[in-house]
């Protein structure tokens, strides 16, 4: 019987390999992200809560914004603040799928110029 606290995402499997690019401490980083992340695959990185991944992934509390900008490379999680982040809702989904839909336009960015307007995901952004 499942624990009413127990919490899963689903990853899409063309993605898996993405996790596979991160540095030990990377991984543990991400993991962190993803298991302390909100109902709208948000997840808050105050200096506080800094400092605690810092404690248990074992590293200087300056090399976590390293290991974030790490994971941001890989196009597993997008940087809107400074201090707030998004998990990739085009590769982790949670929620049934038109809540997932939901999650996937708000990630969208839509830009205008004078040539019209251009839609970019979070995915594409983080691919140079």
């Amino acid at each position: 019987m499942r624990k009413s606290d127990d919490r899963f995402v689903k990853m899409f499997i063309k993605d898996i390999g993405r996790i596979h690019s991160l540095s030990g401490n990377g991984l543990e980083l991400f993991m962190y992200v993803a298991e302390h992340m909100d109902s709208n695959n948000k997840f808050l990185a105050t200096p506080t809560v800094r400092k605690k991944m810092s404690e248990i992934i074992k590293v200087a509390p300056r090399t976590i914004d390293n290991l974030l900008n790490e994971v941001v490379k890989t196009g597993l999680i997008e940087r809107e603040t400074s201090h707030i982040y998004m998990m990739n809702p085009y590769v982790f989904g949670s929620g049934n799928s038109n809540i997932i839909d939901l999650k996937r336009i708000n990630f969208m960015k839509i830009r205008y110029s004078n040539k019209g307007r251009t839609f970019e995901l979070g995915e594409e952004k983080n691919k140079k």
